[in-house]
């Protein structure tokens, strides 16, 4: 099933105005998705054509309405072989124009040349050019028609064949060109579903490790310091709740048609420090040596930058828990380098080398905005070191000077 542009994930619906189809597309498009009744509609014509040049017999009648009835065939849809639409609309002709006279007889080999021409059928279009200008030719010879008449009937069959080349070559590129549209909808709708899953899991895996952290430290503490696990069980629930706000916003941006609800802010470099601040609250050890303001990163690096530190600690939550992770994060008016690493325990090591949807979508992200990223255990260590580039920024350059932040937990 070929899905609709409007239905992708993601896409806005166009509210502008379309085009007006001319009339020249509109009879294209017809005679490129109607080919079973233009031509039969065609040779109804010449047979008309034929009363108004002989004078009507029944002779005439029978043998107009034997050659119509391949061409009534192919109008009701029934698979009528091609040699056999041209070899009965030639007898009639043949005798229309040996018994009668009637050259108009003759347009019945344009449109058969034309339409074994636009559907493609090599053997039926020459047999319908050879078999009607052989009967050109031998009617000019036998009716004594003016010197070359032959001729003029057999151009204008080649001109019929030239034009249902042409049909037949604009309906292939059309259906290629449907095909291509179909291809675009279905790589469209598996990237947006990747770029949903990888959000989703951004937000609910960071929010996550901070709730189970919170929980385990008022576990520990519930029966020694009754307040602190009150503060972490509400530091707890301050995170879900947050949690879910933001995936009701992302559940509310997909199902929702209006364009007012896709502004939704993202986090960006502002949120760096509050981030490992929560961290650290849950209590995660963490020690970082800061160089540089994130708070003034352009939107798209401090996302990045939010993300990957996201899945960094929740990563080093579920394989080392309650592990020292290093963060060193340098900021300057080129790039943005980060380097987070933390221990990782003998259960995990088996598993370091696999690459889930966290670390993929890590790649992911970097390599949209033109940075690098390598994720790997080093010595017994689980390292991820990122470099995002980021334009020149002046006002930046004449900041001041940077800052260092050692904090351990």
């Amino acid at each position: 099933m070929r899905l609709p542009q409007h239905a992708r994930y993601g896409a806005p619906m166009s509210h502008g105005r379309s085009r007006r189809p001319r009339v020249s597309d509109q009879c294209l498009a017809f005679v490129l998705t109607t080919p079973s009744l233009v031509f039969p509609w065609a040779a109804l014509i010449v047979a008309v054509l034929t009363f108004a040049s002989t004078h009507p017999s029944l002779g005439i009648i029978a043998l107009l309405m034997v050659a119509l009835v391949p061409w009534a065939l192919v109008s009701g849809g029934i698979d009528v072989p091609p040699l056999a639409v041209i070899v009965v609309s030639a007898v009639p002709t043949l005798l229309l124009i040996l018994r009668y006279n009637d050259q108009a007889a003759l347009f019945l080999g344009v449109v058969a040349c034309t339409w074994a021409s636009s559907r493609g059928l090599r053997l039926a279009t020459w047999t319908a050019l050879i078999l009607f200008s052989a009967v050109s030719v031998v009617c000019n010879i036998t009716n004594h028609w003016d010197q070359g008449g032959w001729v003029i009937w057999t151009t204008g069959m080649l001109f019929g064949v030239f034009a249902g080349s042409l049909l037949h070559r604009q309906r292939v590129l059309t259906d290629q060109l449907e095909d291509a549209r179909h291809e675009l909808d279905i790589a469209a709708v598996e990237h947006e579903r990747k770029a949903i899953a990888r959000e989703v899991h951004d937000i609910v895996g960071h929010s996550l490790t901070v709730v189970l952290l919170n929980i385990s430290g008022a576990r520990r503490n519930l029966a020694n310091n009754p307040v602190a696990a009150a503060e972490a069980l509400e530091r707890a629930e301050c995170v879900s709740r947050d949690s879910l706000e933001t995936v009701r916003s992302v559940v509310s941006l997909l199902s929702s048609a209006d364009e007012s609800q896709r502004d939704a802010p993202l986090p960006g470099g502002a949120d760096v420090m509050p981030l490992l601040d929560q961290a650290r609250r849950s209590g995660m050890p963490i020690e970082v040596v800061l160089a540089g303001d994130p708070s003034i990163l352009e939107p798209s690096i401090g996302l990045t930058l939010v993300r990957l530190l996201q899945e960094s600690l929740a990563n080093a939550s579920r394989h080392a828990p309650m592990a020292p992770v290093g963060i060193d994060l340098a900021i300057d008016h080129r790039s943005v380098t980060l380097v987070v690493c933390n221990e990782i325990s003998p259960t995990t090591r088996s598993a370091s080398d696999r690459i889930g949807i966290g670390v993929a979508g890590m790649h992911d992200r970097v390599a949209a905005i033109g940075g690098s990223v390598s994720t790997g255990a080093e010595s017994g260590r689980w390292v991820v070191r990122a470099t995002l580039p980021r334009p020149l920024n002046r006002a930046e350059m004449s900041a001041p000077g940077s800052t260092t932040d050692r904090s351990p937990a």
